[in-house]
Parts: C-alpha cells; sequence; structure tokens
C-alpha cells in the first residue's frame, strides 16, 4: 500500500480506531508507521507506545480532534493542553 492510500485510510477512521492501529503498531511497515503517528498527531492524540500490562498503548493526553470536536474518552482518560 502506498503512503497516499495510508493517508486516506487512516484519516477516515475514528479516535478508537487509529488508538487499536496504534496499539498494533510494531507490526506496520516503517512507512505505515510514520504515517500512523503523523495522523495521531494531527488529531493531536497522545499515546505512550510502550504497552500496558494489557498490552494496548496508553492514552497519555487528548486534546480534542482536529476539527476541535470533544473528545469521545473518558475525562480520567483526557489530558490537558
Amino acid at each position: 500500500m502506498n503512503i497516499a492510500s495510508l493517508i486516506n485510510l487512516y484519516s477516515a477512521k475514528t479516535d478508537e480506531e487509529v488508538l487499536a492501529l496504534a496499539s498494533q503498531m510494531d507490526q506496520f511497515t516503517v512507512e505505515a508507521q510514520a504515517v500512523l503517528a503523523s495522523e495521531l498527531t494531527r488529531r493531536r492524540i497522545a499515546v505512550d507506545l510502550e504497552p500496558s500490562k494489557t498490552g494496548e498503548p496508553r492514552l497519555s493526553a487528548i486534546c480534542g480532534t482536529a476539527n476541535n470536536e470533544a473528545s469521545t474518552f473518558p475525562p480520567e482518560d483526557r489530558g490537558i493542553c
């Protein structure tokens, strides 16, 4: 899959879907990892890519989405920007 296709694919996903992909990032190509990291940054979603005890990425901060909509994550998972 080329870079443009990855950008389109990841940008069409929900925040939850992008976070699920982030939990599998170590299985992606270097190019796919870079595009996913860019998408997380674009959405202003910060994740600790070191796995938690459950294997899921730890959510460090969410400051809203690119279009300034409220986050769908619970308050305890939101950071302050």
